[in-house]
Parts: C-alpha cells; structure tokens; sequence
C-alpha cells in the first residue's frame, strides 16, 4: 500500500509540473498572439500607408525631373 501510495504522489507531482508548464505556454501563446495582431492590424497598415506616400512622392519627383528636363532641351 505504501509503494502505491508513494507512486501516486510522484504522478500527482508530475501532473502539477505539467500543468504548470501548459499555463505558461498558454499565457506565451496568448501573448504571441496579441502581438500579431498589432502587427497584422497596426504595424503593417501603417508601413503600407508609408511606402504608399513614399511612391507617390518618388513618382511625383520623377514626373518633376522629366518636365524639367524637357524644359531644358
């Protein structure tokens, strides 16, 4: 009886340390997550707008740079 007794509390302290373990990987998951979010929702849009204006400023430079150089010739 004793011997089950002491294998019995191994298991429960080792179903303790595994449910440990899935708490702290499910607060790293959820973590994780949240940032990707503000990557796919926040960051990305942002960066998109700002190479949307930077094209818009190169081409409109371009543009510029041609009429200027047809004023020239």
């Amino acid at each position: 009886c004793r011997v089950a007794y002491v294998k019995a509390i191994e298991v429960l302290v080792e179903l303790a340390s595994l449910q440990t373990s899935f708490l702290t990987l499910d607060e790293a998951i959820k973590t994780t997550n949240r940032r990707v979010n503000a990557l796919e929702n926040v960051v990305k849009p942002k960066l998109e707008n700002t190479i949307s204006y930077i094209k818009g400023e190169l081409d409109e430079l371009e543009r510029e740079d041609f009429f200027r150089l047809k004023k020239i010739q």
